[in-house]
């Protein structure tokens, strides 16, 4: 598949900003990795939520070269909090609850033995209401069969609001129901404490202080966000931040340089957008 020119430009601004990184790479961190969609063979995807079966394969065996420890959201979280953490920690995560997590992830991590994060929303999941911010193209969504599943293997659930909207931009009472009734929809579902949440979206124009408050009601060991970089500080495990990771990190070195923070200025980019300012001229 022939890269976008967009892939390219922020390849070689990673290849510029690797040597600040290596720099600053000493010390202990919790590097959270976040998927979406898992596909046969590669697709033309510009906005980069798919990875194939056989290049997932790759990047956790490329993980294992790299020397990472793979490790449960819920443990690294606590060692973070602790301030424990003896080595660098590398957690997997998915975002929305993709069927082909199921078909074509879930092997690999068994094959790999990694555990994993699964974040679902529960009430598009269950058909009670419409899947307007997650695209069709992306194949259809977990059955609580297929979970419980994966449950059974090791792979934990997470809460990703009731119906993926942005919790920025609902009143108060709103929040405390996306929150709340997709906590209870997946505890129900699948029997299992539910004790990790994610934003939907998930960048800084996702949440506010009033959305943290509601969400730390709720005693959450994790909250996840999508805002890029590497989470070093026990005050984190409230606003996790990740790496996207898709077809685009298709050698051992783009997996290097995302754990090493080559990409970590895209928080930049994404705090810019957020402000609501001219954001750089895209490639």
């Amino acid at each position: 598949m022939r890269r976008p020119r967009k892939v390219d430009v922020r390849r070689r601004l990673a290849d510029l900003a690797l040597g600040l990184a290596e720099l600053g790479h000493g010390g202990e961190k919790v590097i959270v990795l976040m998927y979406h969609a898992i596909t046969d063979v590669p697709e033309e995807d510009p906005e980069q939520l798919t990875v194939s079966r056989d290049l997932l394969d790759d990047q956790m065996r490329w993980l294992k070269e790299l020397g990472y420890k793979v490790l449960p959201l819920r443990a690294a979280s606590a060692k973070l909090r602790a301030g424990t953490l003896d080595s660098s920690a590398v957690v997997l995560t998915f975002d929305d609850g993709y069927r082909s997590v199921y078909t074509h992830a879930f092997p690999v991590l068994q094959r790999h033995r990694y555990p994993a994060t699964v974040f679902l929303v529960p009430g598009v999941q269950s058909g009670t209401y419409p899947r307007d911010f997650m695209p069709e193209r992306l194949g259809p969504l977990l059955s609580w069969p297929e979970a419980r599943e994966m449950l059974r293997y090791g792979v934990t659930f997470g809460a990703h609001g009731l119906t993926h909207r942005k919790l920025s931009r609902l009143a108060d009472h709103e929040v405390v129901r996306e929150v709340e009734e997709s906590k209870r929809a997946i505890e129900d579902a699948l029997s299992t404490d539910v004790t990790e949440f994610c934003y939907p979206f998930g960048s800084f124009d996702s949440f506010t202080d009033a959305t943290e408050t509601i969400v730390g009601r709720f005693g959450f060991a994790a909250v996840c966000a999508t805002i890029a970089g590497h989470n070093t500080r026990p005050e984190d495990v409230r606003r996790l931040k990740r790496l996207r990771i898709s077809w685009a990190d298709d050698s051992m070195r783009e997996i290097r340089k995302q754990c090493r923070g080559a990409y970590n200025w895209y928080a930049w980019y994404q705090r810019v957008g957020a402000l609501g300012l001219p954001a750089p001229r895209r490639a």
